[in-house]
């Protein structure tokens, strides 16, 4: 069975890492590529507002706990895939 909270906090926090990876290139793309990273963090912020307005009403925050987790992979494997390219 899914449980609802704990999804939405997973996929709150993918969105988050996505958000900060974005970041990370924003400024190594053309500008049509920028226009679009923009509209995505956009779009990604607004998600999140919601989300976050859901949560409080539930009164459940496991987000940064699987950010911190998912974060902790993405570096793992950017360190791994630095290693492998070099």
């Amino acid at each position: 069975m899914i449980n609802k909270e704990v999804e939405i906090s997973i996929l709150l926090a993918l969105v988050l890492c996505l958000d900060e990876q974005i970041h990370v290139l924003k400024d190594q793309h053309n500008l049509n590529l920028k226009r679009k990273f923009n509209k995505l963090l956009k779009v990604s912020g607004q998600y999140e507002k919601e989300v976050m307005k859901s949560m409080e009403i539930s009164g459940e925050y496991g987000i940064e706990a699987v950010y911190d987790a998912l974060m902790d992979s993405i570096s793992e494997a950017k360190k791994m895939a630095y290693e492998t390219k070099n």
